[in-house]
């Protein structure tokens, strides 16, 4: 008989080269040494594979918060706006290995890294924090925020990530999203004084006038500018093997991903159209159905317009059952002007000068009139929160007016309308977005597989 062979036990040592290594209080990582040993990308994947460091971090010795702010995407929209409408030059920077600029208040320790000689029993302090720290993110933002505060940037109250500079005169706008910035301003030389002090502080790259930023394609000419997302579309499309809308899936759990994958191969050229018009600064629209839902809850949508351009907008699923449509459009007006309240507040933190009421369109007159005289019987039971919409109107921050339905350009964020009324078309009309390209591809009763 032959005899039974008994498996080898695997060598601990023997593990992959990118694995963890943990030792006692320590961690680190070995690294796969790449043909290049030179190159720039063998000496930022060594830099990478540096982790720290006393095992697992514990909250009560290792850091105490991680959390670091990112810029709202309102926010990056209304700065393009008013970049837009007031012709301001533009730029984008990235810093690089920006989180290893940050400086660590916590004492941590890492063991000496391979390739470096040092005496047996000796480790390494941390002075600036690794991409592997819980607290990086936050460091490097306190970083940041500590040095541009000191060439005299004020950061908004109502988003961290913006910080705006007046000096002699002229206004310069500076955005972060972890280490993406965005620089504008009406002064060139100024603002090229600001791109030498971050190029010295920091190890930046100057990627020139905006036309990518967090996936958002972006062109600007005189007259117009354009914000899409065709490149990420494309490469959505690419990944489920349907960027000719000819895939061969046939499963039943993926009729909705087709039906959204069609949606998005024939608009994947479509995006926003910033222009400079005889608009409002400041202006907002709130629509609500009623009961559209299975569980006959309504639907919130509003949209809200700087200069005339939509930077900002909502659809969801109201919390509670209306009992009617006047309730459900109560509900989707205080939604709105909770929003409308803070873009007041952007604004005015970056010195855009806007009317002293808002106004709000709102297409049910039902609605309107509860704002001037409260009826206890029809809204005693509705949340006190909502109520904030009274306020509002009666202290003059915002003017709501009457829209007829067929003008409401929030009426396509609360249900499915037809192509004609409010679809594609309407899009154009209502919200201000077109094809990016003369050249369009109907697909519409295409299948996907």
């Amino acid at each position: 008989m032959r005899k039974k062979r008994t498996p080898k036990k695997r060598n601990s040592k023997n593990k992959h080269p990118m694995k963890m290594k943990r030792t006692t209080g320590m961690m680190r990582r070995k690294l796969r040494e790449p043909r290049l040993k030179n190159s720039h990308r063998y000496r930022q994947a060594y830099q990478d594979a540096l982790v720290e460091l006393n095992g697992s971090p514990s909250t009560s010795t290792d850091y105490d918060e991680v959390y670091a702010p990112v810029a709202r995407l309102t926010t990056i929209r209304t700065l393009l706006s008013v970049i837009h409408e007031n012709n301001l030059h533009e730029m984008q920077m990235d810093v690089k290995n920006a989180f290893l600029h940050g400086k660590l208040k916590e004492t941590i320790y890492m063991k000496v890294p391979d390739g470096i000689n040092g005496k047996d029993g000796l480790v390494c302090k941390l002075n600036r924090s690794l991409y592997d720290l819980k607290q990086a993110p936050r460091v490097w933002n306190e970083r940041f925020d500590t040095f541009v505060k000191g060439i005299h940037f004020k950061q908004s109250p109502h988003d961290c990530c913006l910080y705006i500079k007046i000096q002699n005169g002229t206004k310069i706008y500076l955005l972060l999203y972890v280490d993406d910035i965005i620089l504008a301003g009406d002064d060139k030389t100024t603002l090229d004084q600001v791109t030498a002090a971050l190029k010295r502080e920091f190890s930046m790259s100057d990627l020139g006038e905006l036309r990518n930023f967090l996936g958002m394609s972006i062109t600007r000419n005189d007259n117009e500018m354009a914000l899409s997302q065709f490149g990420y579309i494309k490469k959505l499309l690419t990944r489920f093997g349907v960027q000719d809308c000819k895939a061969n899936v046939n499963e039943k759990q993926w009729v909705e991903v087709k039906r959204m994958l069609r949606y998005l191969k024939d608009t994947q050229q479509f995006g926003l159209i910033y222009r400079r018009q005889t608009a409002p600064v400041l202006a907002a629209y709130a629509d609500s159905d009623w009961a559209g839902s299975l569980d006959r809850k309504s639907t919130t949508g509003f949209l809200l317009q700087v200069h005339g351009n939509v930077v900002c907008w909502s659809t969801k699923k109201q919390n509670t059952v209306a009992l009617s449509s006047t309730e459900a459009e109560y509900v989707a007006l205080a939604c709105a002007a909770a929003e409308l309240v803070w873009l007041r507040n952007l604004l005015r933190d970056m010195h855009v000068t806007y009317e002293d009421s808002t106004i709000m369109f709102e297409d049910n007159q039902s609605c309107i009139h509860l704002l001037s005289k409260y009826e206890h019987r029809r809204m005693k039971h509705l949340d006190v929160k909502y109520h904030l919409i009274r306020d509002l109107a009666i202290s003059k921050i915002i003017d709501v007016k009457y829209i007829p339905s067929n003008e409401q350009r929030a009426d396509i964020l609360t249900k499915g309308l037809p192509r004609t009324t409010h679809g594609l078309e309407g899009l154009t009309k209502f919200v201000g977005t077109s094809f990016l390209c003369p050249r369009r591809v109907h697909i519409y009763g295409e299948g996907i597989g």
